[in-house]
């Protein structure tokens, strides 16, 4: 996407203001004797907020048909289904930035504190308090998509005046994102936080501050939300936007672009972002995605020239992955009675760092490391991780699959597992390799050097077979007749 390095910059907008004259009606308010009940409303926008209704890409506009609702309550009344005292609704011939809104049943009354609190639109509303000065919004996981606008359960606004001025103010924040002529198809976009903070839920504002908080209704908290078109089609040409709570999203997001239930482009954004109502998180428009399999073959790509054969690519960024070569060879780890540091389980660099530093200049073929970097910059020693990752994908099984040392294995699986390793070794031969990877060894199945060293004179080993323990090992000199050394690389996804 051509627009994602935009992403995450977050535009602050300023409230929505919805004041101006308003007519004063000669009936008495119930609530409080001073003031006058509210026949019209005259509603003006501001110049930085979109619309749910429609929207000429910088005023929030009305359309004919919107409806304001005002009402007023008592202290302490927590009703499940809100009521409102009067509801407001305008007829302009045009979207316009101003509006008139008038209400033809009884005019709204200030509350007992001489207050009016007011919402648009009525139907993101979800309950009040104290009378109306603590409200509660549902956010909703699967919304539907509005033409430059978004769901109208969603979006909402709301004020609290002590006349017949109101200042409107969002509480949504939004992602936004435009679809282009030249924007790829897709039918839904989800978005899901990286770090499980949810980003929708109940949310409770206490006006006239706006403070944010979220009531973690367990029935609605979700990390992730989704919105699609209605009619299951591809996107139109238009800018759309999906409402989230305003919240902190300290680890960024992902953005998984949904063509098909087999065709899923997926990226990713590491950026934190602060977030209060109306603020938005613009995409841009939608450029370029590579869209992959995430059901039917999620794992293993093709061959990608004579270098190696995928065996991982990214989850959250589907330009990157990792290959394991066509070659391989039995081979020592490195000599005995050397301390190199290669300790991480976590930072395959920091291990191949530590090998040459102590290795120095005598860093040769009795490295495995070594071997790998003959075949060019990048390659190294796989960690356990990704042996376990590349022999659950050999076999067609998920990244993360369990296995249970001693016990998994593969080979004696069914065809589904057959089919896929024999998939895996033909994309390995059209790469040039010779020898597969579950050859020679005992019947238990060959073994592979790691990248990590268990002490002086040993390092870790994965067998490709019968899965040992990740505390196995072998002496470091030990190449013939049963260690192998087999390298991966890290690559970008053209």
């Amino acid at each position: 996407m051509n627009a994602m390095k935009k992403i995450m910059i977050i535009a602050a907008f300023s409230a929505a203001l919805l004041a101006a004259s308003c007519e004063k009606s000669n009936v008495a308010a119930p609530g409080d004797a001073s003031k006058d009940a509210l026949l019209t409303l005259r509603a003006t926008s501001s110049e930085t907020h979109p619309t749910r209704t429609t929207s000429d890409g910088v005023h929030v506009l009305w359309k004919s048909g919107d409806v304001i609702s005002v009402w007023s309550g008592t202290a302490n009344s927590y009703p499940t289904t809100p009521v409102v005292s009067a509801e407001y609704i305008t007829s302009v011939t045009t979207p316009a930035a101003t509006a008139t809104f008038t209400t033809g049943g009884d005019p709204a009354a200030a509350d007992v504190n001489g207050k009016y609190y007011a919402a648009y639109p009525l139907s993101g509303v979800n309950q009040w308090y104290n009378g109306g000065a603590r409200v509660y919004f549902s956010f909703l996981q699967d919304q539907i998509a509005v033409k430059d606008g978004w769901d109208s359960r969603h979006g909402a606004m709301v004020a609290v005046s002590e006349d017949e001025n109101f200042v409107f103010r969002h509480v949504s924040a939004y992602i936004k994102f435009t679809v282009g002529p030249s924007s790829p198809s897709f039918k839904a976009l989800k978005v899901t936080t990286k770090d499980g903070t949810y980003i929708v839920d109940r949310l409770r504002v206490d006006m006239p501050g706006m403070a944010y908080s979220s009531n973690k209704l367990a029935a609605l908290r979700k990390d992730n939300v989704t919105l699609s078109t209605s009619d299951g089609n591809p996107f139109p040409a238009g800018t759309y936007y999906i409402s989230i709570i305003p919240t902190t999203y300290a680890a960024g997001m992902d953005f998984s672009f949904i063509r098909s239930d087999t065709e899923v482009a997926v990226k990713s954004v590491a950026s934190s972002a602060t977030l209060a109502g109306g603020d938005v998180i613009d995409l841009g428009t939608v450029g370029s995605l590579i869209f992959v399999n995430p059901s039917a073959d999620p794992h293993l790509a093709t061959a990608k020239g004579t270098e190696g054969v995928y065996f991982w690519v990214n989850p959250a960024d589907n330009t990157k992955g990792k290959i394991v070569s066509p070659w391989r060879a039995i081979h020592t780890w490195g000599p005995n009675s050397q301390t190199t540091g290669a300790t991480s389980t976590t930072d395959p660099a920091a291990n191949v760092s530590a090998v040459k530093t102590v290795a120095g200049e005598n860093f040769d073929d009795r490295y495995a490391l070594y071997a790998c970097e003959q075949l060019g910059s990048g390659w190294r020693v796989p960690s356990r991780s990704e042996w376990e990752i590349m022999y659950n994908v050999y076999y067609g099984k998920a990244y993360d699959a369990a296995l249970t040392a001693n016990t998994t294995d593969y080979r004696k699986g069914d065809d589904s597992a057959a089919a896929a390793a024999a998939k895996f070794e033909a994309a390995l031969t059209a790469c040039g390799a010779t020898e597969a990877m579950t050859l020679g060894g005992t019947d238990k199945g060959p073994q592979y050097w790691t990248d990590r060293e268990s002490g002086a004179s040993s390092a870790y080993t994965f067998r490709f077979g019968i899965i040992n323990l990740d505390t196995s090992t072998a002496t470091k000199s030990q190449g013939t007749p049963s260690i192998y050394t087999r390298c991966v690389k890290e690559v970008t996804i053209e």
